[in-house]
């Protein structure tokens, strides 16, 4: 415990060290001199109303769990014939609204694509997914889900849990309400009405060792 302790210590002085070396913390930056600087340092970062804050490493089960959500995305939409784009957290995406540059884990823009500045990020996504992890579910399904509210385009938020099989897909229905759909277990299929898309969750989770089955499930049955 002392050991896991002092490695958490360690990790998060890196990662002050590491913002201190690129981020004035006193400073107010602009979208642009964030993006410029954003493109040289060795870690991810948002953007938030001109502040600028060190984004945590993920696990080897969140990029996992990213490439192949990304992989079987890109092949249903091709079934589909469907003109989407399908985004990695590579490219982030600008909410004019509030002034605020995110990277959402996956993104899908359906239609033409609208960029900031040339090509500096996208406005306009259709279905934002987020993989949860201990440090970053509070904030992907409170904060971050509200400022993502703030895109007209935006229609389905697709929250996936890391170390259980459990995705939680919110749909914008008409008026703005929001309802969610829960799929637990692996031998579910994740929807997604906006694309009319199903895949199913031992796809999401294939590489992905010592998936647990929720306990509420187990309950359940």
């Amino acid at each position: 415990m002392i050991a896991e302790v002092k490695v958490q210590i360690q990790e998060s002085d890196r990662k002050t060290a590491q913002s201190q070396d690129y981020w004035d913390k006193d400073r107010v930056y602009s979208f642009d001199e964030y993006f410029e600087l954003e493109e040289h340092a060795p870690f991810k970062s948002e953007f938030r109303n001109g502040k600028v804050i060190a984004m945590p490493n993920g696990t080897n089960e969140h990029g996992l769990i990213i490439g192949s959500l990304h992989f079987y995305l890109k092949l249903a939409i091709r079934s589909l014939q469907a003109k989407a784009l399908v985004c990695n957290s590579e490219i982030k995406v600008f909410i004019t609204a509030i002034n605020e540059g995110l990277h959402p884990d996956v993104s899908i823009v359906i239609g033409e694509r609208a960029n900031y500045k040339k090509n500096k990020a996208i406005t306009n996504p259709t279905i934002i997914f987020e993989v949860l992890s201990e440090g970053t579910q509070g904030y992907d399904r409170g904060e971050k889900f509200r400022k993502y509210k703030h895109l007209p385009s935006f229609r389905e938020y697709v929250l996936i849990e890391q170390d259980q099989a459990v995705v939680d897909v919110f749909q914008r229905l008409d008026g703005g309400i929001w309802q969610m759909t829960s799929f637990i277990g692996l031998e579910a299929t994740m929807s997604l009405n906006t694309l009319d898309i199903h895949i199913k969750l031992s796809d999401i989770y294939e590489d992905v060792p010592n998936v647990q089955l929720p306990q509420y499930k187990m309950d359940i049955d």
